[in-house]
């Protein structure tokens, strides 16, 4: 595999990582999303849709890496994404469910922010036979803004496969917008 071509963070991305270093607990920055599903889903469907939403969405793609003991840089991985796990919470109550949902979240990165994607999704198996998808991602590249949108082309993916239409277009990188801010 090839050397990845680094870039620059964002002036904004700089400044998050000088206010990161003051942070007591940087587990603030993990922002989570659970979408709970009223009807039926074809999870096999569900599982291919996310993943062509991971390769569609260039900003999940972003890794951190540090190019020296003060330099931190930031590339696009190309390699495939990691599978979605699918977690059996049938015969749990909803307390259990949502310590699982925190620890999660408050765990997204426990060792590390570099070299690891930034994101995760995990398929639930309710009670009742219900579904539920819980979202994680770092807040270092990402707003809120931007997981809501994540969800927005998560469901026209997840139609276009259901419906045998094209599939969205992928996102630009977001490369130009670093280099323009700089």
């Amino acid at each position: 595999m090839q050397e990845p071509t680094y870039y620059p963070l964002s002036s904004i991305q700089e400044g998050l990582a000088l206010l990161f270093r003051f942070y007591p607990d940087l587990h603030i920055l993990n922002l989570a999303l659970r979408m709970d599903f009223d009807c039926e889903i074809d999870e096999e469907l569900l599982l291919k849709a996310i993943r062509e939403t991971e390769k569609r969405i260039t900003f999940l793609k972003i890794r951190l890496h540090m190019k020296d003991e003060q330099t931190m840089v930031q590339y696009a991985y190309e390699g495939e994404p990691d599978p979605t796990e699918i977690v059996d919470f049938s015969q749990s109550t909803e307390e259990e469910i949502s310590k699982a949902l925190f620890d999660w979240t408050y765990n997204a990165f426990p060792n590390s922010i570099l070299e690891v994607p930034l994101y995760n999704f995990r398929l639930l198996h309710l009670p009742e036979g219900k579904r539920s998808l819980y979202f994680c991602i770092e807040h270092f590249i990402v707003d809120g803004y931007s997981v809501l949108f994540v969800f927005d082309f998560l469901d026209r993916v997840y139609a276009a496969l259901e419906n045998g239409e094209e599939l969205p277009e992928p996102t630009p990188y977001p490369w130009k917008m670093v280099e323009d801010d700089l």
